[in-house]
């Protein structure tokens, strides 16, 4: 009798840890064929609703055989088609929960990235805004000390400016041209 068939005998129904061994046995042996991989994924979920496991714990056994044994796209849309029709028919739509509580888990991911990309583009943004203020002022300053006050509408045509390029060629202008009015 090999380990794999002992895990099935009645002394081990209802043990999560079994389920979950038969699950790690059963991965490396159906890796090539992945008829065999649903199959197997198919046999122990079903065994979670026939052994009568909570709620929670086959949330949990789910989860962990789906980390397990992982499979591509087209078998999963069978797969959860499968699990579904076994559900309806126990009467137990645990798998629900589960596509629900993923579906979140990822958004909240989504979420998270979204946040951190975004606290990002503002520091970006703040800094570039930052050094744009410096930048106005900086031309301002440079026409004040070297012709005093600097008219209201020339105060609001360079805070208007918002290319750190343009402001940095006006800022030489303001050093080097010989009038305010000139400027």
């Amino acid at each position: 009798m090999t380990n794999k068939s002992k895990l099935d005998s009645p002394q081990f129904r209802g043990n999560q840890a079994a389920l979950f061994i038969s699950a790690q046995l059963a991965a490396p042996d159906t890796e090539h064929d992945l008829e065999a991989l649903y199959t197997a994924r198919l046999a122990l979920c079903r065994r979670l609703y026939d052994e009568g496991f909570s709620q929670k714990d086959v949330l949990l056994i789910h989860g962990l055989i789906d980390q397990l044994m992982i499979l591509p796209r087209p078998l999963m849309v069978r797969f959860r088609k499968e699990l579904f029709a076994i559900e309806k028919e126990k009467n137990m739509p645990y798998v629900d929960t589960l596509t629900r509580m993923s579906h979140e888990e990822g958004r909240e991911e989504g979420l998270q990235e979204g946040r951190q990309e975004g606290r990002e583009e503002g520091r970006q943004e703040g800094r570039q805004e930052g050094s744009l203020a410096q930048a106005r002022e900086s031309v301002i300053e440079a026409l004040e000390i070297r012709f005093g006050e600097v008219s209201n509408d020339l105060r609001q045509r360079i805070t208007a400016l918002d290319n750190l390029r343009t402001l940095k060629i006006q800022l030489r202008r303001a050093i080097t041209v010989p009038s305010i009015e000139q400027f």
